[in-house]
């Protein structure tokens, strides 16, 4: 049985365009590094990937408002996912 990958995630807004950005963490809370991120808008199968820095941190600039879902995979660990972050401008929040 792996572990699943536990994902964070924040957002903030530059002009009209908002960033959502995060941390890949492993179940006992340190960060992984080169984990793959996708990011999908609620209702589509187009999505938008990166990968996490050393320190675990990843982020999606210039997003438009809007609904989306996040995965993260990981060599040795089972997928980490969040359901549902709701992109608003003038909104900045972070989702532990």
């Amino acid at each position: 049985c792996r572990a699943a990958l536990l994902l964070g995630v924040s957002s903030f807004v530059l002009a009209a365009d908002v960033t959502l950005g995060g941390r890949v963490l492993d179940p006992d809370g340190a960060a992984v590094r080169a984990a793959r991120v996708k990011l999908y808008p609620l209702g589509s199968t187009q999505f938008r990937e990166t990968r996490s820095d050393r320190e675990g941190r990843y982020e999606f600039p210039a997003l438009p408002e809007g609904d989306y879902w996040l995965e993260a995979n990981a060599p040795g660990f089972g997928a980490g996912r969040i359901e549902r972050v709701s992109l608003r401008a003038a909104e900045t929040r972070d989702i532990a």
